[in-house]
C-alpha cells in the first residue's frame, strides 16, 4: 500500500559487483537530495541498519565534535575512541540520478552473507539502508500492529 503514507517507502533492491545501490525513484521523490552527485555520511547502527545523511550540515559537526572529544581524552583511550568512531561514520558519494557507491564497511554491516541486496527504508525525513533479513526479522511486530487494529 505504497500510498497509504507518501512519507514512506520499503523496497529491497540489489548490490552490484562494485557495491553501488541505484535509489528507485520513489527513493528519489521522496528525498530530493538523493538525486544530487554529492557527499553522505553514513552512521552505522549495529543492528544490521545504516543511516544515510548529506554530509553537508552533518559531516562537519560530527568530525568536529569527535575531534574535540578525541583531543581532551588521556593517550591511552584515544585508539579505542578513534577506532569506534571509525565503526559508527563512515563518508561516501552519491552519484547524479540516486545512485551510490558504498564502502566495503557499509556494505558488511547491511549484506554480511554477501546476498547483494539491501532493504531501502525511507520514514519521518530519514533514509536507512538495512540488512534485508534484520529487516524481515521485524516483520512480525510490523504486522501485529495492524492485527491490533483489526486488520487481518
Amino acid at each position: 500500500m505504497p500510498d497509504l503514507d507518501r512519507s514512506v517507502w520499503t523496497q529491497t533492491v540489489g548490490i552490484d559487483a562494485r557495491g553501488r545501490v541505484s535509489l528507485p525513484p520513489p527513493v528519489r521523490q521522496r528525498l530530493a537530495w538523493t538525486n544530487a552527485a554529492g557527499i553522505y555520511l553514513a552512521r552505522l547502527h549495529g543492528n544490521g541498519a545504516v543511516e544515510v545523511v548529506t554530509w553537508a550540515g552533518n559531516g562537519e559537526r560530527i568530525r568536529t565534535a569527535l575531534r574535540e572529544r578525541y583531543d581532551a581524552l588521556p593517550k591511552h583511550q584515544r585508539a579505542d575512541f578513534a577506532l569506534a568512531a571509525m565503526d559508527r561514520f563512515q563518508k561516501f558519494r552519491g552519484e547524479k540520478g540516486g545512485r551510490l557507491t558504498l564502502p566495503a564497511i557499509v556494505r558488511s554491516q547491511i549484506d554480511p552473507k554477501g546476498l547483494q541486496f539491501v532493504r531501502i527504508v525511507v520514514r519521518d525525513g530519514s533514509f536507512h539502508l538495512w540488512n534485508d533479513e534484520a529487516w524481515k526479522a521485524g516483520r512480525v511486530k510490523r504486522i501485529a500492529l495492524l492485527e491490533r487494529e483489526g486488520i487481518l
